[in-house]
């Protein structure tokens, strides 16, 4: 009896450590898809800044020029 109670002791814990495993690559698989989404934005919105920027230069030497 007791190899069976071992045996199911053992079976219950490399389920526990699969579950905790699996739930730990879950959290940085999420963690890393929304990391990589906030650089991408961030990066858009630099580029969006510099866009805007240049166009403001280039009408403001448009204006001022004579």
């Amino acid at each position: 009896m007791s190899c069976k109670r071992n045996g199911t002791i053992l079976a219950e814990a490399l389920v526990a450590a699969l579950i905790l495993t699996s739930t730990t690559i879950l959290i940085m698989m999420t963690v890393r898809y929304y990391h990589v989404q906030r650089q991408q934005e961030e990066a858009q919105i630099m580029a969006v800044k510099q866009t805007y920027k240049q166009e403001l230069r280039s009408w403001l030497k448009e204006k001022h020029s004579p």
